[in-house]
C-alpha cells in the first residue's frame, strides 16, 4: 500500500528538473519563448509522423526549435531572489512522447539530432529524461563519427 501511494505521488508530482539561472540582463520571461505555440504544432506533427513516415522530417525540424533556452520559465522557476530559465522543450506536456519518437526514428535527420550535443544539452538537469535519453544519444553519436 505504501509503495502504491509513493508511486502515485511520484507520478503526480511535476518532474523535478534543474533550471539554469537566467542571465542578469534578462528581466522579462516567456515573451519570446516559442513553447506555447510550438508545443501544439509539434503535438500535431508527432501524431502525423506516427501515421506517415514522410512527415517525420518536419516533426524533427520543429522539435529541434524546442531545444534551446529562450526566456522560457515555468511557474515555479522564479523565486524572489533568483530567476531561472529552461529549454522550451521543458514547457511541453508531451516532451516524453517527443523524445521517445525522436529516439526511435531511423531517419538520418532524426539520428543526427538525437546524437547531437544540442539534444543532450537540452536534457541537462531533466532528471529521469536525462537518465534515459542521454546514454542513448551518446551511443548514437559514437556510431555516427
Amino acid at each position: 500500500m505504501a509503495n502504491t501511494i509513493l508511486l502515485v505521488l511520484i507520478t503526480l508530482t511535476p518532474q523535478a528538473s534543474l533550471a539554469r539561472v537566467a542571465p542578469a540582463a534578462m528581466k522579462e520571461f516567456n515573451k519570446s519563448c516559442p513553447a506555447p505555440k510550438l508545443c501544439l504544432e509539434v503535438n500535431e506533427l508527432v501524431a502525423g509522423c506516427k501515421k506517415d513516415k514522410q512527415k517525420c522530417d518536419l516533426f524533427i525540424e520543429q522539435f529541434e526549435k524546442l531545444l534551446p533556452e529562450y526566456d522560457c520559465q515555468r511557474s515555479f522557476d522564479a523565486t524572489p531572489d533568483i530567476k531561472y530559465i529552461v529549454p522550451a522543450l521543458w514547457i511541453c506536456d508531451s516532451r516524453g512522447e517527443y523524445l521517445e519518437t525522436v529516439s526511435k526514428l531511423g531517419t538520418s535527420k532524426a539520428k543526427r539530432l538525437f546524437g547531437s550535443a544540442q539534444f543532450r544539452s537540452a536534457l541537462e538537469g531533466a532528471g529521469h529524461l536525462e537518465e534515459v535519453y542521454v546514454p542513448l544519444s551518446l551511443s548514437v553519436s559514437k556510431g555516427h563519427k
